[in-house]
């Protein structure tokens, strides 16, 4: 009786363990999906340490050009750290620790260094730190 009680306590923890584990770690495409909505694409940089959540809005009567929504999701640190929205943009990834940003603005600038950066930068997702330049 006693060897009875004992497996059914250990197989009674097993399982309990086993679904808290499948709670704890949600998939990517649920994270995705929760943060960004249905119509979310994911991309991973080249070591799989970050990934890429895109939404492109496609223009309506209330919104007359492209709407794209992205983040950066931290696999190590299962959160989102960095989230930006902007119009008539793609980004993809450059390299493993850089996003680039493509854009064309609505009105250009008479500076022609403003107008670039506009047009196009970097995201280096361990910094989070925007540039104009190319990364090595």
């Amino acid at each position: 009786m006693k060897v009875l009680n004992l497996f059914c306590i250990a197989l009674l923890f097993i399982q309990c363990h086993s679904m808290k584990q499948s709670v704890k770690e949600k998939s990517i495409v649920q994270i995705a999906t929760d943060l960004f909505g249905r119509n979310v694409n994911i991309s991973f940089n080249q070591d799989k340490t970050f990934a890429c959540f895109t939404v492109l809005k496609k223009p309506d009567m209330n919104n007359p050009v492209n709407a794209l929504e992205f983040g950066v999701y931290s696999i190590k640190e299962q959160s989102l750290v960095y989230r930006e929205q902007k119009y008539n943009a793609s980004v993809e990834w450059f390299n493993k620790t850089n996003l680039v940003v493509k854009s064309r603005p609505g009105v250009k600038s008479l500076d022609t260094e403003q107008d670039k950066a506009m047009r196009e930068y970097y995201i280096n997702v361990n910094t989070l730190e925007i540039t104009l330049k190319k990364p090595n």
